[in-house]
């Protein structure tokens, strides 16, 4: 039962906890738990030194639940819980009383054990004693429970007696050196019965109750959690079992057994006298009437059957009386605690007693034996006498049985080859029916679904016919498919009885009168493809294992015989295939004849010149093409080197490069090389040259290039090369005159922002309110110019290559400070939540103040364009790229919209669009820094109604690349 519940936990267990406790529990291999080895018989230390009592019983109970093992430890004498400190090794510890002082330390389970405690004393002391009672008396406790803390606190005039454990304390109550003793009844109980102390009763009650629990580290509460879910698991009745096993509380009762101890003992005795009598008396009777009966009867066989029957009812009668003997005497050994101390004498004379009535009693039964010895010597003879005959007779027909089946075998096997399958089935049949001595024998094989057996043949031996059965079907017979699909021979000496052949009852089998069933399984490359039945009609009988051997040698007979079948059918269609292939290979040969025919006009006629090369360089083919762009006629290219004669110095190295990694398979497209003509002409060619033929040794196989005249294409693309660069000329000198233009309007413009703001601080006197309004809208409308200005001088020196880039290595949080420092109030008066989530060790080596322009362009979009709700930033370092994510909850962005949102001066259309000042180029310029300058990206999505999303993506470390690209364009030109 304990190995079932076991199992029964451990299946749970996966399906208690959870995936992290799991996870947990298995990073923690080693969690402490500590178990007291004296406190008997909660927990104490046993004969052979391991712990025993009900919480280690209940520990491995926890455990299976848990599929958990703890790391059990033993706390040494000088460790105490009575202040509630954990030691540094301690994890778990069983069990422990709940104070408030372990409480800073331990969490505690729900009770698992509770008892009251109460007061221990001899027989003498009065009935219901209480505390109270017991001042200036001296009380045992045991030093560090929790009982020692309740009468120190509550009873202070009681004196203690402080004693290691309970045992301890019940021999001071014993032995007059303390009044009572103060404890619960299971620990007391088993030290009575252990110690053998007598006079002891429970003389009352305290008022105090020990509740102990499970206590835990509180610094791990998902340990707390996980031995909490084990607790929960172990059922009542198990938690019953393991307290009616060791927490007994019977050791003050005293039965009426116990009472009249002395009358039992002297019953017990006069008992076993009597039934000694009664031995030596039926040993005269029986030994007389052996010699009577023997000598009375003549024939050998009668008188050992005589012999048996008497020494077999003597043999039963003495040993039911030694088991009465050994039963009473095992009953006064194992209750000695029956006998007190006074007692203890007369329970060592009648032990003594009953010693010598046993020696004497092992006397007259040992001369009992001796006859019954005789006897079964006289028994054995006669049985290996009628053994051996029988094993005889039964080696002579198995002999029989193994020359007819041998014979049988060696016919089937030679005529494998001579006859058709139908045939050697037949033959088969037929055979085993004869060698068998059956009346039905059947061939069956399995349909490719494996649902069903279909009869191929079926002999009837008494009518010397063939034919054929209706299909057996696994849905209707799963029992008997089932065991012939995993079985080599299914012997079922009775089909009602054999439970894989019942299922034939009601059909099959009561249709045909069969009795019994002996069938094989067919197995072929690992799979079972079909069975052969033998079948007994009328009534059962017992298949011996040559039979069942026969059977199998019998299915291997049918399986070579399917091999067989199966060996000429792909034989044929072998043959077939190989026709058939031949007709392939002729017509495949005509088709690539036409193919070659069609390759050799293409080639011919194709308007690009195209040359077959060996790999050593030699000219093999020269199309027309080829003839009219070079000026070489074929004959005097072909045989020749193709480098020789075509390829320039300037394309020497590289042609031979080509030629290299042409040999080791690579295809080369779209290569430009110089080539001389026959009248000395250089022209330009962009080639392809690709590997053709055989693979192996270098100077095997051909090279297939194709070229085409690129040289006016070449002079085409100079031109519009020199065209393009004088237009990006232009329009960098365009970009340089707006941004020298807006550099210098902003200095006369931040002037008159500075006099309105003198104005406006009253530094030149005192304005009324309409003068107030007029010059401070004429100084926003200053500010939004300069705004406006300024992006446009950012995207002029972009545009015009003169925006440099200034690298420093810097926090990222900080700079999210400065963001919200500028745009804190206009959240603040739309009651906006604007959150920022940014790691303090995010460090980048980028330029500054660009991130910075870039951020805050379009956090302030998001925080303008949202009404209520919510504006949330989040930056992470993913693959070493930062990721910047402002999502808010505004009004959202159309489709149409987002099309033009990245374009110079659009602004989404929108009700906002009024109220929120701006120049359509804020987004413009984010776009440009990031790509151009910083080297990264920007990306939005949108839904109307809903919000956006904008994520900026730049690397943690600007690259030098882009740090070379963003250099001025105009460095190396001259002004």
């Amino acid at each position: 039962m304990w190995m079932l519940l076991s199992g029964q936990s451990t299946q749970s267990a996966g399906n208690l906890l959870s995936a992290d406790e799991r996870a947990w529990l298995n990073a923690h291999p080693n969690i402490s738990l500590t178990m007291w080895d004296d406190y008997a018989p909660i927990s104490f230390k046993g004969e052979d030194g391991k712990l025993q009592g009900f919480m280690p019983d209940y520990i491995k109970l926890l455990e299976s639940k848990l599929n958990y093992k703890f790391k059990q430890v033993v706390p040494t004498k000088e460790e105490s819980h009575s202040s509630g400190k954990r030691s540094a090794h301690e994890d778990v510890i069983s069990l422990l009383a709940d104070t408030q002082d372990r409480r800073v330390y331990w969490s505690f389970t729900p009770t698992l054990l509770s008892f009251p405690l109460n007061i221990v004393a001899r027989n003498d002391a009065p009935k219901d004693l209480t505390l109270s009672q017991l001042n200036n008396m001296k009380l045992s406790v045991v030093q560090g429970y929790a009982s020692q803390e309740f009468v120190q606190e509550n009873y202070p005039q009681i004196k203690l007696d402080l004693v290691n454990n309970t045992c301890q304390g019940l021999q001071h109550v014993a032995f007059h050196e303390s009044v009572a003793i103060l404890t619960d009844l299971p620990v007391a109980s088993w030290c009575l019965k252990t110690q053998g102390l007598i006079d002891i009763k429970v003389a009352g009650q305290s008022e105090f109750k020990y509740e102990m629990s499970l206590a835990v580290r509180n610094d791990w509460p998902i340990l707390f959690t996980i031995i909490q879910k084990g607790m929960k698991a172990v059922s009542k009745s198990e938690r019953q079992a393991l307290q009616n096993r060791w927490l007994d509380q019977g050791a003050f009762e005293q039965s009426w057994m116990y009472s009249n101890r002395v009358w039992l003992i002297a019953l017990v005795l006069f008992l076993l006298l009597s039934a000694l009598i009664r031995v030596y008396v039926w040993d005269s009777n029986m030994q007389s009437n052996v010699l009577h009966r023997i000598t009375n009867v003549s024939d050998d066989d009668k008188k050992l059957e005589q012999i048996s029957d008497v020494s077999s009812g003597l043999t039963t009668r003495i040993l039911i009386l030694l088991c009465i003997i050994l039963t009473l005497l095992g009953t006064l050994i194992t209750t000695e605690q029956w006998v007190s101390h006074q007692d203890r004498v007369l329970l060592g004379v009648l032990v003594a007693t009953l010693m010598l009535v046993m020696l004497f009693g092992g006397y007259k039964l040992g001369s009992i034996r001796r006859n019954e010895e005789n006897q079964s010597l006289f028994e054995q003879l006669a049985s290996q006498i009628k053994t051996r005959q029988m094993a005889e007779k039964s080696a002579k027909e198995q002999t029989l049985r193994l020359f007819k089946q041998q014979k049988a075998i060696q016919i089937l096997t030679q005529t494998q080859t001579q006859k058709t399958t139908e045939e050697i089935f037949k033959e088969i049949t037929q055979v085993s029916a004869e060698t068998l001595n059956v009346e039905r024998v059947s061939i069956w094989l399995l349909d490719s679904d494996k649902q069903m057996l279909e009869c191929v043949d079926l002999y009837l031996k008494t009518k010397s016919l063939h034919t054929t059965a209706n299909p057996l079907l696994a849905k209707e017979l799963p029992e008997y498919f089932q065991f012939i699909s995993q079985n080599r021979v299914l012997a079922a000496n009775d089909v009602i009885a054999h439970p894989s052949t019942v299922e034939f009852r009601q059909g099959y089998a009561q249709e045909n009168n069969i009795g019994a069933i002996l069938d094989g399984s067919i197995w072929l490359n690992g799979n079972m493809i079909g069975a052969v039945c033998c079948e007994h009609t009328t009534d059962s009988r017992e298949w011996t294992l040559d039979e069942q051997g026969f059977v199998g040698s019998i299915c291997d007979v049918v399986r070579l015989t399917i091999e067989t079948d199966r060996r000429r059918s792909a034989e044929q269609a072998l043959l077939q295939h190989s026709e058939e292939l031949e007709v392939m290979v002729e017509a495949r040969t005509l088709s690539l004849q036409e193919s070659e025919q069609r390759l050799t006009s293409v080639i011919k006629y194709a308007p690009i010149p195209i040359l077959t090369i060996k790999m050593d360089g030699e000219i093999i083919e020269f199309n027309p093409e080829a003839e009219r762009v070079t000026g070489f006629s074929r004959s005097e290219a072909i045989g020749k080197n193709f480098i020789d004669i075509f390829v320039v110095k300037e394309s020497f190295k590289k042609a031979i490069g080509i030629g290299i990694g042409t040999k080791r398979g690579e295809a080369f497209r779209n290569v430009e090389l110089i080539f001389k003509c026959a009248d000395g002409r250089k022209i330009e060619f962009e080639c392809s040259i690709v590997k053709a033929g055989k693979n192996g040794v270098s100077d095997v196989g051909q090279m297939i290039a194709i070229g085409q005249d690129i040289t006016q294409k070449k002079v085409l693309q100079a031109s519009l090369i020199k065209a393009r660069e004088s237009a990006e000329s232009a329009d960098r000198i365009k970009s340089m005159f707006v941004a020298s233009m807006s550099h210098e309007l902003r200095t006369p413009l931040n002037s008159i922002i500075g006099f309105l703001g003198v104005v406006l601080q009253g530094m030149s006197g005192d304005l009324n309110t309409k003068q107030k309004d007029q010059l401070g809208r004429a100084y926003h409308s200053a500010k939004h110019l300069l705004s406006l200005i300024s992006d446009v001088i950012d995207i002029s020196k972009i545009e015009a290559g003169f925006l440099e880039i200034h690298t420093e290595s810097f926090a990222l949080k900080p700079m999210f400070n400065e963001v919200v420092n500028v745009i804190h109030h206009i959240a603040d008066g739309k009651h906006l939540n604007l959150q920022i989530d940014c790691s303090e060790d995010i460090i980048l080596e980028t330029d500054r103040k660009r991130l910075y322009q870039a951020i805050l362009n379009v956090v302030s979009n998001a925080v303008k364009y949202t009404e209520a709700g919510s504006v949330t930033v989040e930056a992470k370092i993913i693959n070493e790229e930062l990721i910047i994510t402002t999502q808010d909850t505004g009004i959202g962005i159309s489709p149409s919209g987002l099309e033009q949102l990245f374009k110079p001066f659009e602004r989404a259309e929108s009700h906002l669009k009024i109220k929120t000042l701006g120049t359509g180029l804020g987004l413009y310029l984010t776009r440009k820094i990031l790509t151009q300058l910083l080297g990264g990206s920007i990306e939005v999505e949108s839904q109307v109604g809903v919000g956006s999303t904008f994520t900026i993506r730049v690397p943690v470390k600007i690259s030098e690349q882009t740090l070379l690209n963003n250099q001025s364009i105009l460095e190396d030109q001259p002004l």
